[in-house]
């Protein structure tokens, strides 16, 4: 077909096989700025059955029919390319069918909307660079809200930590290695982007007197949450972890707890799913805190005994419900402690008892696997080490004078 008979040409569209419609040659525009874009039926999105539409833009009429040709070729191998695709609908593309937890899909969810589809969501896949994703980081390692350094009433500029521009990077990375497997792009320009410097953030756990101060504040204000706060220090497990603890998961006369899941609510889905390292695990107990928790059962035991009700065997151990049907929402355990913990006029956190755990085991000598294991760390205690490394300064120095303190002394000179 002559470049003149193609302007404006919408042709005929022919029914196929399998019930699809099919154009057998395409049509051109003619754009504002004089350039000429052919445009090729490509068939229909495989789950939403929109059509698709191979694109290319020319400059010359003479490279029309050469445009033609190469997107009917695409087209014909099944190619189907979104040269239109924005960086936000590749995102939205990639979390839909990513295989990553539930939790992380949610937290993913959230930085895309608020650090990625206000700046570059609104770009085609095909515009951004590597350069565009670099100067995103340092814009945002700047100023969260990128207000590019302008001074106004009332603003102070608050950067992003690096450690969230780098999950930022994580999202974009996934998304346009993606785009290649998908075919929207040849190469990623997330695969060569340079990520700010991560620097290993040091806990700042709560001194033992501090946490007798927390404790003991919470069994004035909440017995069951002090319970909590109590299995938080000597379990060292997470919050996740606690709220899902079940009554038969401990076994009071062997002195054991079973970690096997972890509980979450996440966009108001309520998850059961499996440890953060998919790890599970059986944690010594103390008779102490066998004791409490003997204590604190034969309370739910005879709270329901009144109402003619057995305490079920897979009961939450923490729950609001009558039954403990149900367990205590993680983010509500979390505040429940800040309340405690300003109350006691300590800085606190039920994520810092956590570390206050790691780092008294490791201060008393327990060897950096045991503690792994009880934290539910993996890699075999590198993350252990990797993030309380300053912690085992101590033990180190133990360490060492140990080894010199069998050593034969160094004789003394003779006098001559």
């Amino acid at each position: 077909m002559e470049y003149d008979a193609w302007i404006g040409y919408r042709p005929r569209m022919v029914k196929g096989r399998s019930g699809d419609n099919a154009s057998t040659e395409g049509h051109v525009e003619r754009l504002p700025s004089g350039s000429l874009r052919v445009v090729v039926f490509a068939g229909r999105d495989d789950v939403t059955g929109k059509p698709i539409y191979l694109k290319e833009t020319v400059k010359r009429p003479e490279d029309v029919d050469a445009a033609r040709a190469r997107l009917l070729a695409q087209a014909g191998a099944g190619r189907r390319p979104e040269r239109n695709a924005t960086v936000k609908h590749l995102v939205t593309e990639y979390l839909a069918t990513a295989d990553i937890e539930p939790t992380t899909r949610h937290m993913y969810a959230g930085y895309a909307r608020r650090n990625i589809d206000p700046t570059i969501g609104d770009k085609t896949v095909r515009e951004i660079r590597t350069r565009t994703l670099e100067l995103l980081y340092v814009r945002l390692r700047t100023c969260r809200k990128l207000c590019g350094g302008k001074k106004r009433a009332g603003h102070v500029c608050e950067p992003l930590a690096a450690s969230t521009v780098r999950q930022i990077h994580a999202i974009l990375s996934g998304a346009f290695a993606a785009a290649v497997r998908w075919e929207w792009i040849d190469e990623s320009p997330a695969e060569r982007a340079k990520l700010p410097r991560a620097h290993p953030v040091e806990p700042e756990p709560p001194s033992p007197a501090d946490v007798a101060v927390i404790v003991t504040k919470a069994w004035e204000m909440d017995p069951p949450l002090a319970l909590f706060l109590w299995l938080a220090v000597t379990a060292g497990a997470r919050r996740g972890e606690l709220c899902e603890l079940r009554w038969n998961s401990l076994d009071l006369t062997a002195g054991t707890m079973r970690v096997t899941q972890n509980y979450a609510v996440r966009g108001g889905q309520k998850l059961h799913k499996a440890t953060k390292t998919h790890q599970k695990r059986t944690l010594a107990l103390d008779e102490v805190t066998c004791e409490l928790l003997r204590e604190e059962r034969d309370r739910i035991t005879a709270a329901l005994a009144k109402v003619d009700v057995a305490l079920a065997e897979d009961a939450f151990v923490f729950s609001h419900d009558p039954s403990h049907s149900k367990p205590w929402n993680p983010d509500s355990a979390t505040h429940r402690v800040a309340e405690v913990a300003k109350a006691a006029g300590v800085k606190a956190t039920i994520k810092s008892m956590r570390h206050y755990n790691a780092t008294q085991l490791l201060a008393a000598g327990v060897d950096l696997r045991t503690t792994a294991g009880r934290l539910g760390h993996g890699s075999g205690g590198a993350t252990t080490l990797r993030v309380y490394a300053h912690r085992t300064a101590e033990a180190d120095r133990r360490a060492a004078a140990a080894l010199t303190a069998g050593l034969p002394r160094r004789p003394e000179p003779m006098v001559t």
